[in-house]
């Protein structure tokens, strides 16, 4: 992103244009509870002439000690303040330095509020949200924290959060998203902002976008208004001819040469170029595959351009025979990487005969008649920007889909999720052609676009999604899939088809829907009697699926309404009343004692071992009948608002109505989902489980699959002509046995297995389990810490390379984190550990900006996407990987396991963790062709399993104490 103008006169000048002088200001607290925490530091500068003037810096005394999270993030110890004035000494020249200004700070309200409480005496003229600036400037950013737009501008961030340099990085972000606004939008866009400001903005962030209006038309004097589509990014080079990417032409008979290549692949020594092979052999072998209706496995290293093979030999299918192939990845964050940089080179391979398309979840694309309604009925600040937002979203997206806005609402604006939700498109009460902004309809555009794309990458969960909803259309597709990265196909089905909800979430939803509706039938009944007809609302048009003039009639579908809202009720509080009487019989919950870890058992278990099997199922099936009724007739409620012209809907606003009905039915949708999923439980496709959460100390149902083979076949494999499966890690040593069980292949005698790992071992692989490690102890952790954080410490010293520590527990992770951080920081090596949600992208760019640095992280980092990761040099497991046994769905699966003829542990927790190793280990020392695997876990010396471990893995040397290794390795 470098096509915007950056320090030119306009953006120079910006800033003295403000009638009133600017103060830039952030502070650093104990942490962000405005009534208990405290402030440690202000850091503030005044404007003058244009640049950074006079400056206010100070520690503050809070009284109270400095939290250690606190301390991690800012480099602010309880020490460093212990001799700080307190805060009452800063009130006066606090009060004088922000007096009449306006001020500037990220997320301002929280200065504003702290302000509000420390410095009353204060009187800032305004303030400016850098934040909200940054929100309308860049809505599709996704993330608005100071670090992520500094890192868009390539601004390097300071280690530690200090106030001070917090308010200067502001400061340089605001002008670099002033110069990125002046290069991308056009006049249309400043006077969108403008006409709606009134009501959602300060006075003097209303002044902001106006001096930004006013040089945008200095800048542009002459030379007429820009089309947005002069704006952004500059245009990304590719290839010449889009070709020497992969190493070989897209020549219409690329297949029979390619299956002549192939043929000859046991012909080592006439063969030089590894890379080649690997890459024709795969195209040639999704080819073959597709041509011949057949299914097949390839393992593949991920290094080798698995993906632009890929979209190449499904390019070349579809123009060969004009049947779709789909790529369904396990991850949206690889959709995303494909989107941006692949799908691009292959569209100019093609010279963009070839429709490729990233397809996107069907349920997040925008309603405009929804977001019409929305608008009409803004009543509040935080509202009319949220609306503002989404049309300055809609300039930077044009599809419409609102994938990207979600976290902003959940960090910024939590009460507005739910008008997020209300103006999402939704096929089940979707008016289609009848409604009336059906031809600008997002929705219909990205169905037209998934029928009529030749290649169209997508996640399983999005996949399953579309199918359901376009299934039964005459125009029904070939389905030619490869399913990329296979070895994740169980989380990924995991993630799409679990949920979990309880008993005070589904009672908070029905009360709710009770309580609105019971409103809306004495507004009825008092409409009636005044009146003396019926309600005023006009049916649905004749022909239309479902209505009938009884149905239509406002009056009888608000009281049908309230009627399954009581029923559903009811028979809630049958089902959990029933569950009640279970749990209480199990003796970890009697007499209300606390249960002891683990806190969650499967409910098929709970109910046979109380012998109330029967009852169970028949109140759960009870439930989802009432469901299920509530949500037809919610539905037919929503299209008859839709449909009706009258501003009011039973006495009441129609937009009011319509947004707490939609409300009701996406709740209602969901846990319905939810309970069929648990019925299908008792044939073992699915796991339902209570755990209790122990953080809000509620016991929730859980819903997970467990037979991942049958719900594959049932709704992705029983519909294709033909797949393909391809993965760096398939095989555990030469065996496919595991995979094929565990997707459910093993019916699929034609399935074709082939391997390219001989040409990808390229790394010399040193695996070390150290001896000298003291065997791990859950009931004392203390001496296998204190010997892992010296073996960190003593690797990263000698070995000053890119180190990444995989733990189990974030509890010890994060005790390791505290012991080698200083030490590695006087040896010049930055640490960095997983905190919260910041997983595989800060991990990344920690690795591609520094030369020597520790990164320590839970399990989950094993699994984030391999498209573009960086190369490590060494890493560390401090425990073999091992699925947790005392997990329900693992439970299952072992008993199915077990079913089906396989060793519990053998034949499907072993494996399971070798390929989670195998997948992992490929990043390591992929530029320098040398790398290292410490497992940390001296026990597996010994274990009787250790050989197959090392059979599995690709390795050189094994070592099992540091000088053995040091003395091969100098």
């Amino acid at each position: 992103m470098t096509a915007y103008l950056k320090d030119n006169f306009l953006t120079l000048n910006f800033w003295s244009k403000f009638k009133k002088p600017l103060v830039f200001l952030d502070f650093e607290t104990t942490g962000i509870n405005f009534e208990s925490d405290r402030i440690i530091e202000i850091g503030a500068f005044r404007v003058k002439n244009n640049q950074i003037g006079e400056q206010y810096a100070a520690l503050i005394n809070p009284g109270v000690a400095v939290p250690q999270n606190i301390t991690a993030l800012t480099g602010i110890s309880s020490e460093m303040l212990a001799g700080a004035p307190a805060i009452e000494s800063q009130k006066e020249k606090f009060a004088e330095f922000v007096g009449g200004a306006v001020v500037i700070a990220h997320n301002a309200s929280f200065e504003k509020t702290f302000i509000a409480r420390d410095f009353a005496e204060a009187k800032p003229a305004d303030f400016i949200d850098s934040c909200e600036i940054a929100m309308l400037i860049m809505p599709a950013l996704k993330y608005f924290n100071l670090e992520k737009i500094l890192n868009v501008f390539n601004i390097k961030e300071s280690e530690d959060h200090r106030a001070f340099i917090d308010a200067v990085d502001t400061y340089y972000a605001l002008n670099h998203l002033i110069s990125y606004s002046l290069a991308t939008h056009n006049e249309e866009y400043y006077k969108m902002i403008l006409a709606s400001a009134a009501g959602c903005m300060s006075p003097s962030t209303v002044e902001f976008f106006k001096i930004l209006y006013s040089a945008y038309r200095e800048l542009n004097k002459g030379s007429g208004a820009r089309k947005a589509s002069t704006a952004a990014c500059p245009r990304q080079e590719f290839p010449a001819e889009g070709q020497s990417y992969f190493k070989f032409a897209p020549e219409p008979g690329l297949g029979d040469s390619l299956d002549m290549l192939f043929a000859s692949l046991n012909e080592k020594n006439r063969l030089t170029n590894d890379d080649y092979i690997v890459q024709s052999g795969l195209v040639s072998t999704t080819l073959k595959t597709f041509a011949e209706s057949r299914c097949a496995m390839v393992e593949i290293a991920h290094k080798m351009n698995r993906i632009d093979c890929l979209l190449h030999a499904g390019a070349i299918h579809a123009r060969r025979t004009g049947e779709s192939v789909f790529i369904i990845e396990s991850q949206q964050a690889a959709i995303d990487t494909i989107a941006k940089k692949h799908i691009p080179i292959a569209m100019k391979a093609f010279n963009g005969e070839i429709k490729f398309h990233a397809l996107k979840e069907p349920e997040n694309y925008i309603c405009n008649l929804n977001f019409e309604l929305l608008e009409e009925n803004a009543s509040d600040g935080e509202e009319k920007f949220f609306l503002l937002y989404i049309k300055c979203y809609l300039t930077a997206s044009p599809d419409g889909h609102l994938e990207n806005v979600a976290p902003f609402l959940t960090n910024k604006y939590p009460r507005l999720k739910q008008h997020l939700e209300f103006i999402k498109s939704s096929s089940d009460y979707c008016l289609r052609e009848k409604c009336p902004r059906n031809k600008n309809c997002y929705f219909k555009n990205a169905h037209y676009h998934f029928l009529n794309s030749d290649v169209i990458i997508t996640s399983i969960a999005t996949y399953l999604k579309w199918k359901e909803i376009l299934s039964g259309l005459k125009k029904e597709k070939t389905l030619n899939i490869i399913m990329d990265q296979a070895h994740k196909i169980e989380d990924a089905m995991v993630e799409a088809f679990s949920g979990r909800f309880n008993e005070r979430e589904l009672f908070g939803v029905l009360e709710e829907f009770k309580d609105y509706y019971s409103v809306l039938v004495s507004a009825c009944a008092a409409s009636r009697d005044s009146s003396g007809r019926g309600g005023s609302e006009r049916s649905a048009p004749a022909g239309e699926t479902g209505a009938n003039p009884a149905e239509g009639d406002g009056n009888l579908c608000v009281e049908n309404a309230l009627k399954t809202a009581l029923h559903s009720i009811g028979a809630a509080q049958d089902f959990f009343g029933c569950l009640k009487a279970i749990v209480d019989q199990m003796a970890f919950c009697r007499d209300g004692a606390k249960p002891p870890a683990p806190s969650s058992i499967a409910l098929n278990k709970l109910v046979e071992d109380c012998q109330m099997h029967e009852i169970f199922f028949e109140k759960l099936i009870n439930l989802s009948i009432n469901l299920k009724n509530a949500r037809r007739t919610l539905e037919k409620i929503v299209k008859n608002m839709l449909y009706s012209q009258s501003e009011e809907f039973c006495g009441c606003k129609k937009s009011e109505a319509v947004f707490k009905t939609h409300k009701f039915l996406k709740c209602i949708q969901k846990y319905d989902n939810f309970i069929v999923l648990i019925i299908q439980s008792s044939d073992l496709t699915f796991v339902s489980y209570l755990k209790l959460d122990g953080f809000k100390q509620e016991w929730y149902i859980h819903v997970e699959p467990v037979d991942i083979g049958k719900i594959l076949s049932k709704n992705i494999f029983g519909d294709a002509k033909s797949f393909i499966l391809v993965s760096s890690a398939l095989s555990v040593g030469t065996s496919y046995e595991f995979i094929k069980w565990n997707l459910g292949l093993q019916k699929y005698r034609k399935l074709e297995l082939t391997s390219y790992s001989q040409y990808c071992n390229n790394v010399k692989l040193d695996l070390m389990v150290p001896r000298e490690m003291p065997v791990f102890d859950s009931k004392n952790t203390a001496p296998f810490i204190s010997r892992l954080s010296e073996m960190i410490v003593k690797i990263a010293a000698k070995k000053p390379q890119k180190t990444m520590v995989l733990f189990n527990s974030v509890e010890r992770m994060t005790s390791v984190f505290k012991i080698v951080n200083e030490t590695l920081a006087a040896r010049g090596i930055k640490c960095f550990y997983q905190r919260g949600e910041m997983l595989s992208d800060k991990a990344r760019e920690f690795l591609k900006s520094e030369a020597a640095c520790v990164i320590l992280g839970s399990q989950g980092l094993m699994d984030f996407t391999d498209l573009c990761d960086e190369s490590i040099d060494t890493l560390i497991i401090e425990k073999l990987p091992f699925p947790f046994f005392e997990d329900p769905r693992i439970a299952i699966r072992k008993k199915k396991a077990a079913t089906d003829g396989l060793q519990e542990f053998e034949e499907y927790m072993l494996p399971k963790t070798i390929l989670k190793i195998k997948q992992t280990i490929g990043r390591i020392g992929e530029k320098n062709g040398k790398g290292l695997l410490v497992i940390a876990d001296s026990k597996l010396i010994n274990a009787k399993y250790f050989g197959e471990v090392l059979n599995a893995l690709p390795l050189y040397n094994t070592y099992y104490t540091f000088e053995e290794y040091w003395r091969d390795n100098n």
